[in-house]
């Protein structure tokens, strides 16, 4: 998936890997248990963060169980028990996360989505029924990509009558129904709103900086990018404007902002030290290198043309006094 939400390492306890390490490997062999080996392929690392925001407020501790990984070393590893309700529910997420990108890729004209699709139709229908019997309704969020198609439809027809905040918010509403579904389902309804909140802003920032980092490709490969529809990039180029990179930068500061208030108000019975970790040092981090990058690749572009413009002034300098 888009790997955003990786935690950064350095900073955390020796604890405190040991239990993300426990949250990642207990979901790469859930899905395995619940829908077959070649779905551990699907582990990643915000389906991760889902995972860990349920068991943080689950009222009883996760048990912990070892097993032999037959994709790692012979040694056992410590997972999170895969007979616990929140973590079926996590593999049936990571499964309907695959649906939704795979429709978007099938969407952009992808060769390998379709047959893919065909072939793991059967699993999808599975994870939406694990979902439903747990009072999760994912005809919610398939209604809400269906208004990010038509705003993207209406982008490409009539181009700059959709604003980038707008393609934004869908991301945003979907992710926070996910996040806010966490806090009713671990008995806590007063987490609905902070969760909701993060969830908006998280959406949005992830939204925002794969348009970011798929900016060149989509371009190359004609497919859509908010950042292209919105006209935040100079006209036959990937560039950004000087005013979109100040625009961008402003988003996430914003976005950032409101996930760290609503943290605040969030009540979490453990791991909260992992959770702040991925939502406040590590995000930003990844964030910040990549806005460096174009702002970077932006300074070289102004700099190139400075320097054209200087040769050719002083070709016809030297043309005219000849």
């Amino acid at each position: 998936m888009f790997g955003y939400t990786r935690p950064f390492r350095l900073d955390l306890t020796l604890r405190d890997n040991i239990h993300y390490r426990a949250h990642y490997c207990g979901l790469c062999f859930a899905l395995s248990q619940q829908f077959g080996l070649p779905w551990r392929s699907c582990t990643n690392y915000d389906s991760t963060l889902l995972l860990l925001l349920m068991s943080a407020q689950w009222p009883e501790p996760p048990a912990l169980a070892r097993i032999f990984c037959p994709l790692g070393s012979y040694r056992r590893y410590c997972i999170v028990d895969s007979h616990q309700l929140f973590m079926p529910l996590s593999t049936a997420f990571t499964v309907l996360m695959v649906d939704l990108k795979s429709k978007d890729s099938a969407r952009d004209g992808s060769r390998l989505a379709r047959p893919a699709r065909f072939l793991a139709n059967g699993t999808f229908i599975r994870a939406q029924e694990l979902l439903a019997d747990n009072s999760f309704d994912t005809s919610s969020l398939t209604k809400i990509q269906e208004h990010q198609d038509e705003l993207e439809q209406t982008a490409k027809e009539r181009p700059f009558s959709v604003s980038f905040d707008e393609l934004t918010h869908p991301s945003g509403e979907g992710l926070a129904h996910v996040f806010e579904y966490t806090a009713l389902l671990c008995g806590l309804p007063d987490n609905a709103l902070p969760l909701r909140r993060i969830g908006n802003a998280l959406g949005k920032m992830i939204y925002t900086a794969d348009c970011l980092e798929d900016l060149e490709s989509d371009i190359s490969r004609q497919r859509f990018n908010g950042l292209v529809a919105s006209s935040l990039t100079k006209s036959g180029s990937c560039t950004l404007t000087d005013q979109a990179l100040e625009g961008l930068e402003y988003l996430f500061k914003r976005c950032q902002a409101e996930i760290d208030y609503a943290l605040k108000e969030l009540e979490i019975l453990r791991y909260r030290s992992i959770i702040e970790n991925i939502l406040q040092a590590s995000l930003m981090l990844r964030i910040s290198k990549l806005l460096d990058a174009h702002r970077e690749q932006s300074e070289t572009r102004a700099r190139t043309v400075i320097g054209c413009e200087d040769r050719i002034s002083r070709t016809h300098h030297g043309q005219r006094r000849t």
